[in-house]
């Protein structure tokens, strides 16, 4: 999203076949083999979360995300955009952080900003998460550049009792002339149809758009993928602009199964009105980000400041 916000906590099919390792480096030095890649002996145990990992760089702070958001009883999937230069690819690979039965590094495909393949990428995970494992409750995405502010006892004790509730950030475009105005435009320049609206394609929708970052129920992710309503609008909105702010978005708000959803989501990001990014949070920030309900936040940058994330995971090893 590209408005100013904070998105806070408030109380209360098919498997996808991945092909084999590809080697990445072209002289054969290192190789994926060395990983497990998901799909390969899935034997399942109990797990509370399944965690999805999105990123394309920086991969010493993406282990050190792993690390501190890991716990045995969870599984996780990585994903790193096939884009991605080789070395960070080797580097992920080839960590001390992902070397462990319950996390699992998916097949790389190319990932755009904005694009259908964000929510391609995490549909895929989805499936490979409920394939891999029947004992989960939760399906929470991070990219690399996010990083916890609560350890994951605290997680579990927020998500015990709420086995079907998701937790979203988003809003209504019915209630934003502005942003429903250029989301329309958006989708109908992308099909060459510029009559074609939303209303005329889905006129029983209500469409909500906000943020890509989502903690979402076991039986949301199945309907996800099962209901109507995800069939159609996975057909209509794969050349739409920003389909990662709308489509589980909607689902929430339209879903037949009226799973319960809570239109806040866990993390704390910080936006700067007119400007396209979020801001890169440093130490400076420290007691902002650690003085809320939060329990994650995005961005970090260990190029731009590495003592902040030092900062956290300090405050996590003590909590």
């Amino acid at each position: 999203m590209t408005s100013a916000g904070l998105f806070l906590f408030v109380a209360r099919g098919d498997l996808t076949k991945i092909p084999p390792p590809k080697e990445v480096l072209s002289d054969g030095r290192r190789r994926w083999a060395g990983k497990q890649v998901l799909g390969q002996g899935m034997a399942g145990k109990r797990e509370m979360i399944a965690y999805y990992i999105a990123c394309h760089k920086n991969p010493q702070q993406v282990s050190r995300l792993v690390k501190n958001v890991y716990h045995a009883a969870n599984c996780y999937l990585i994903h790193v955009d096939k884009k991605a230069p080789e070395e960070v690819h080797c580097e992920i690979a080839e960590s001390g952080a992902v070397d462990k039965a319950n996390i699992r590094i998916m097949a790389s495909r190319p990932v755009d900003w904005g694009r259908w393949s964000q929510v391609q990428a995490m549909l895929r995970a989805i499936r490979l998460a409920l394939a891999w494992n029947q004992d989960w409750t939760h399906f929470i995405n991070l990219s690399g550049q996010d990083f916890p502010l609560k350890s994951q006892s605290q997680v579990f004790r927020f998500l015990q009792g709420q086995q079907d509730t998701s937790f979203i950030a988003a809003r209504s475009l019915d209630n934003h002339p502005a942003k429903i105005k250029y989301f329309r435009q958006r989708y109908a320049e992308d099909r060459g149809r510029k009559s074609q609206t939303l209303e005329a394609t889905f006129p029983d929708v209500n469409f909500h758009q906000g943020s890509q970052w989502m903690i979402l129920s076991r039986s949301f992710c199945r309907d996800a993928l099962q209901s109507e309503l995800g069939m159609r609008l996975r057909q209509a909105m794969q050349t739409t602009h920003c389909s990662d702010e709308v489509y589980f978005q909607t689902l929430a708000a339209n879903s037949k199964t009226r799973l319960p959803v809570v239109w806040r989501n866990g993390h704390l990001i910080r936006w700067i009105a007119k400007q396209p990014h979020p801001i890169t949070w440093t130490i400076h920030d420290l007691d902002e980000l650690t003085s809320g309900t939060a329990f994650f936040a995005r961005k970090f940058d260990e190029r731009v400041d590495s003592e902040i994330i030092l900062a956290l995971e300090q405050r996590l090893q003590a909590a």
